[in-house]
Order: C-alpha cells, then structure tokens, then sequence
C-alpha cells in the first residue's frame, strides 16, 4: 500500500471549523479512496506570535520527530501548514504543495527545489502560481523555477453543500436576529453581501442607486443588504461619529445620498453576525441578489457556488476566480468596467439596473440561470472530478518535470489581468488597477507575444528595469513557447 503523511493547516474535523478544514477532509477521504495509508497531523498558523513562536523549542521537536519519521511515498502540505516546519528533500518521496489560496508562507514554496508538485484549487490559480514560478532571472539566463510551466496543477473542490450535506461547518450563532428575521418577513427586497472582503465603495454605491430606482419607479420597496455585524458597527460609528476625522471624509458621499434618499444606514444594511452554516442558508434563500464585489481575489469560490445553488444570484467583479467559476447565463453575472475601477460611481448604474431588472421587471430568467448553474454545479464539482484529477496529478509525480529555457519563453499579459485598454492605457487587474504612462503602455504593446531572446535585458540595464517593473506591477508574465501570441 502507498503511503503518504498530510500535514494540514486546518483539522479535518467533524465539527470542520472553517471552509479549508472541509475541503482538506475531503482531500485526505480521496486519497484514502485511491489506496494510499495517510499519516496525518495539523497545526493553525496563528495571527498573534506568542512565547512558542519567539522562543521556537516546538519547532525543534518537530523536526526532530520529522528526521525520525519513515519516508513515505508522498507528503503533502496545504499552503497553511508550510510554516510549521521546513519542506526538505528526501529520498524517494516525493513532496506537493495544496494551495487553499497564496498566503501561507510564500518563502517556503516560491523556487523550493524540493517541491516536486503544486497542487491548486482552480485553473485561476494554476495560472497566478506559475507566473510566480516562471519569472524570469536576466542575471542567470533562467526562470525563477525552470520547471514551472509543468509543475502546477488544479484539484476540483467538490461543494460541500451538496457533498457532505450532513456534516456542514460548525461554529456561529442557530438564533437568526430578530431585526433580520422581520427583514425576511417584510416587503423590501433583501440582498446578500457576507463576506469579509468586500469593497465599500463599489457595495453601497450599487445599492444606493438601486434605492433611487425604487424611488423613482415608485415601487414602494427597498432594496436592503445584509451584511456581517462588524462592518456594520463600523460604518455605523464612523457616519455618527461627532468628531469626524478621515475616515468620515471617505463615507461623506455615502452619507450625502442617503440624506438625499431620506434613508438611514439601517434602511439599507441589516446585520448579522457569524451564523451557523443552516441559518445562514434561511437568510440566504429569502434574498433576491447577492453582491460580491471583492477588493482581493478570491482563490477559489465556495460561497458563491452555494448562493446559486440555493437559488440566489450573484452579481460580482468577477476578482480571482469567481469569474471563471461557471458559465456565463448560469446565476453569477460578472459587471467589471473600467469605469468602476477608476472611481465613476455612474458606472455602478449598470450593475443597479440589472438587479432592478431582475428582480422588479422580469424574475423568470434569471431564476432559470440559477436552475442551470446548480446543475452545473453538481455535474461538475464533486468528489469524483476531485478523484479524477488526484489521479492525473499523482501520475504525473512518476515523471520529471520538463524544463523550459528563459530564452524561449514568451511575454505575455498576467493572468492577474482582468481587461488591458491600450487606447486608454488603463489596466484592470487582481493586483491592482493601473493608468500606464505612454512609454509603459507602448513598451508592453511592442513586447507582447515576444520572445525573450528578442528582448536585450540581459545586456541592456535600462530595458531590463522598464521590463521588470511591468513584471512586478503584475501586468506581465512568462508563457511556454508553445503558447498562443497575445500580441
């Protein structure tokens, strides 16, 4: 039997605390499935250091236990346990990286010769990880990692809800507030925005257009969000705050318009705090939208699968991987301009009026959208697509890793990219939204789609600097020579 030892960062449970302790059960269950004898330990990478992490005697027991250990077939760590102890070479077992996101310990995983595979959660990811791992060294004439165009691949996460739907994340509160329960009683039209990442100025700016709309057509109706109770407090403080300070100044218009609307913050944000997984789903299903507007891109997207299996569509700026998650017309609807990432809150009108439509004019598609997107989410994120895919990646463990020469690489656009305007120089990205100026915009314009044997920075210290600063702004990347021109 093969044997691999998983070190996760997240217990697997029952009771699963938090999304990647669900998913890493579900890992270890098909692995287990495909014959391999795991040996598995865990540990949290806490936010505050305490005295165990400034005085790290732990750690030496656990590389000493680690040094004592049999080898195994294979290890596998997920991105949130590469901290607690170093990755390391041994022979004849070989080592994978599991990616929930890209946040754990970076300095463990980027050009770690002992990796022999990275493991992600999306093709998205896929793509990130090994641009990171393809950047190009002029010094040396190599990738960062030379392997990396055939290091990286995806696992399909299966869904938990529909998965494991006996076994959901444990944690947050059964009791539903009583002010939401009387919001999912009444008249207005409720929409969904629980996430902690969501983007202030894009959020209200949408929901308080939708508010004008319903004033304007006179439909006697609100449109309200629920949302955690800590933003809510927070922004509640700061726009009843008597001694307004900065970020006063910064929620001035959102005040403006509500004062002009005649609305509170309380007509239009209802919160709620961290609920139990089956209470958040009865909010969830008396909610007519859902806007996930992220300022940080998501690795993968769990939440917004399950709203659109609960019937609930979801409008978005598609960042990270929430645009790639089903097809279009299947109950996520992606409104990103160029427009909204540069500050016109006109734009947001856009995203207003489909929602109005949507919910005030014509109901029956896009509730038939969600229809299609929940069968698309069954056929397509189970544990037999997360087997499959196990599969494919343990088989290409058995193989070495091809490698690709910096010379014959090609420069193309980041996968971070969402949208790149040369008319306008204007770049929508995961990282962050940039204006080039004309000698940056021409610069990219004239090298996409080239080799980088066409380019002279390895000769040329003044090339090499305008070129990495579009590599380290995330606008460019290195492709395999066998890739399409995007020029």
């Amino acid at each position: 039997m093969k044997t691999a030892r998983v070190i996760l960062g997240a217990p697997e449970g029952p009771p699963f605390k938090g999304a990647p302790a669900i998913i890493n059960h579900l890992l270890n269950r098909s692995l287990r499935d495909l014959g391999f004898e795991l040996s598995c330990s865990y540990g949290w990478r806490k936010r505050l250091p305490d005295i165990v992490d400034l005085l790290p005697l732990p750690v030496v027991q656990r590389v000493l236990r680690m040094q004592s250990d049999p080898i195994f077939d294979l290890e596998i760590r997920c991105d949130g346990s590469l901290g607690l102890f170093p990755l390391l070479p041994r022979e004849g077992q070989k080592n994978v990286v599991f990616f929930h996101g890209l946040a754990g310990s970076p300095g463990q995983w980027i050009g770690n010769e002992a990796i022999d595979g990275y493991w992600c959660n999306s093709e998205y990811m896929v793509r990130v990880l090994t641009s990171f791992l393809a950047a190009p060294n002029w010094d040396q004439g190599r990738l960062l990692d030379p392997r990396a165009f055939s290091m990286a691949g995806s696992i399909t996460l299966p869904l938990p809800l529909l998965e494991l739907p006996e076994e959901l994340v444990a944690g947050g509160q059964e009791e539903i507030p009583r002010a939401a329960l009387e919001a999912m009683e009444g008249n207005d039209l409720l929409g969904c925005c629980v996430s902690e990442k969501l983007d202030d100025k894009s959020t209200y700016g949408i929901l308080l257009t939708l508010n004008q709309m319903a004033l304007q057509s006179g439909l006697g109706r609100r449109f309200r969000l629920f949302v955690e109770q800590y933003l809510y407090n927070g922004i509640k403080s700061v726009l009843e705050s008597v001694t307004p300070g900065d970020t006063f100044l910064q929620f001035q218009p959102l005040k403006n318009a509500l004062e002009q609307l005649h609305l509170s913050i309380d007509d239009i944000l209802i919160p709620i705090p961290r609920l139990a997984q089956t209470s958040l789903f009865k909010v969830v299903k008396a909610c007519k939208f859902s806007l996930l507007y992220h300022w940080v891109p998501d690795s993968f997207g769990l939440f917004p699968l399950e709203l659109v299996c609960q019937g609930c569509p979801v409008y978005t700026n598609g960042a990270g991987n929430l645009r790639y998650l089903v097809p279009e017309g299947h109950g996520i609807s992606v409104l990103d301009t160029e427009g909204m990432a540069f500050g016109d809150l006109r734009e947001y009108q856009k995203v207003a009026q489909k929602i109005f439509h949507d919910t005030v004019i014509d109901h029956a598609p896009i509730r038939e959208a969600c229809s299609r997107g929940a069968e698309y989410v069954s056929r397509t994120y189970n544990r037999e697509a997360m087997r499959r895919d196990l599969e494919i990646q343990l088989k290409k463990l058995d193989e070495p890793p091809a490698e690709t020469e910096l010379n014959s690489a090609i420069l193309g656009l980041s996968p971070l990219v969402r949208s790149w305007n040369p008319k306008t120089r204007r770049l929508l990205s995961d990282y962050q939204h940039l204006e080039l100026t004309p000698e940056e915009a021409g610069l990219l314009e004239e090298i996409l789609g080239q080799r980088c044997a066409d380019l002279d920075c390895t000769t040329n210290a003044a090339s090499r600097e305008s070129v990495d600063r579009l590599f380290q702004q995330g606008v460019l990347t290195l492709l395999p020579p066998a890739f399409p021109s995007q020029g």
